[in-house]
């Protein structure tokens, strides 16, 4: 997938970070501009890794959903600033704490739906845009946090599943071309990278 907007959700600890890590390290390695905006502690092992590609990544620490909203509505007035990857890792934490916070869900979800039309607009003009998302547990199963509104912009959406054994993953495509959607595939995650 070289365009378009994905989703990876599932729950902590499954292994959101560690996919879209890969790919961003992918990209840069191939001389590729990417920007990997992050909500959470960005581990040192991960910022040591990505040194030799300072030119091609961009780190972007996000602080709160307005800050978050400056970074998506700048990247869509600049056409994706020549980032052919932007990646939000994880995309609707601050969504979250936001509505917390204002007690106004309505605003919240209105800001929310803003951004991801941006970003749906910057993927259809052929940039990457990659978006984890939280999981949240239903009666038997996984939603992503804001899940219709992830799910109508999203042309792709992945649930990442741990598996009995460690260090290993069962990717679900649910949302997709014809082929792929429904597909599984269970993969080894090696020390933060896919093997």
């Amino acid at each position: 997938m070289s365009k378009g907007l994905l989703l990876i959700y599932g729950e902590g600890g499954a292994g959101k970070t560690a996919l879209i890590f890969s790919l961003v390290k992918h990209w840069a390695e191939q001389g590729r501009p990417c920007l990997y905006a992050f909500t959470g502690g960005l581990h040192p092992r991960l910022v040591e890794e990505l040194k030799p590609f300072e030119d091609e990544v961009t780190l972007v620490k996000l602080k709160d959903f307005k800050g978050q909203g400056l970074l998506v509505r700048g990247l869509h007035q600049c056409g994706g600033a020549g980032y052919g990857l932007v990646a939000f890792d994880t995309f609707t934490e601050l969504y979250r704490l936001f509505t917390a916070e204002t007690s106004n869900p309505i605003k919240a979800c209105k800001l929310l739906n803003q951004q991801l039309a941006m970003l749906s607009e910057l993927a259809d003009k052929g940039t990457l845009v990659v978006l984890a998302s939280r999981a949240r547990r239903l009666a038997d199963d996984l939603e992503p946090e804001a899940s219709s509104l992830l799910e109508y912009w999203s042309n792709l959406i992945l649930k990442v599943e741990r598996l009995g054994k460690p260090k290993w993953r069962r990717l679900i495509f649910e949302k997709g071309p014809a082929g792929l959607e429904g597909s599984r595939v269970e993969l080894p995650l090696w020390d933060g990278e896919v093997l």
